[in-house]
């Protein structure tokens, strides 16, 4: 790994990002290389970080090695409380997605999403339609539009910009691909459901939703 990559590589890691193929192809085959992600963790321990890979294999990010003292635990608590006051548009999305596929299993890595196939759904199903409204809402506050197309724009943009979606392929604005990111959400939701030392009033009602809904 070169001196420029590596550098990007902490950078992208340290600020909470997850690296996958779609994302940065380039990055990714570096951390698959095990001389390349024994070096990134030689210099991650000494600020008492790790890289890891997904349970799917799918993309590495960055955790902390020790989570015993003090000060780690109100950071760890400080991220935990963020993840799940962002949670519900992705919550959201997850149960539009089952509505406009008939509660098949959500979307996951490596899904193309298109978005003239899901607009197609959308104006078949009244129900996706008022989904797709909320969400709209949510993500865009200052939109007004009633537009359906606009409305799928808005949360196809939201999820980009989180970087839950890429562009894919030659049809730019219409066709996405799902990262990495996704693998992430999955296990953080896993974790909210198995770990029964964190109280219950810190978790949030729509965190806590989604896995009494079993959507992970």
């Amino acid at each position: 790994m070169n001196h420029q990559s590596f550098g990007e590589c902490i950078e992208r890691l340290l600020r909470g990002e997850i690296i996958d193929i779609w994302l940065d192809k380039s990055l990714y085959s570096d951390l698959c290389q095990p001389d390349n992600l024994q070096e990134i963790n030689h210099f991650l321990s000494r600020l008492n970080r790790n890289c890891i890979r997904s349970n799917d294999g799918n993309g590495f990010y960055c955790a902390y090695l020790d989570i015993e003292s003090p000060e780690i635990r109100k950071i760890i608590q400080r991220q935990f409380n963020d993840f799940v006051s962002r949670i519900e548009p992705i919550v959201q999305w997850v149960r539009l997605c089952r509505t406009l596929t008939n509660g098949s299993k959500p979307i996951e890595y490596g899904d193309i999403i298109s978005k003239g196939q899901l607009l197609t759904s959308v104006e078949q199903s009244h129900l996706g339609s008022e989904q797709l409204k909320k969400l709209a809402q949510k993500v865009a506050k200052q939109s007004t539009s009633t537009n359906a197309s606009d409305q799928l724009q808005y949360v196809l943009n939201y999820l980009q910009d989180e970087k839950y979606l890429i562009l894919a392929g030659h049809d730019a604005g219409t066709t996405y691909r799902a990262t990495a990111k996704w693998s992430l959400f999955y296990e953080q939701l896993e974790y909210i459901s198995a770990c029964e030392q964190i109280p219950t009033d810190n978790l949030h009602d729509t965190a806590g939703q989604l896995v009494q809904d079993n959507l992970i």
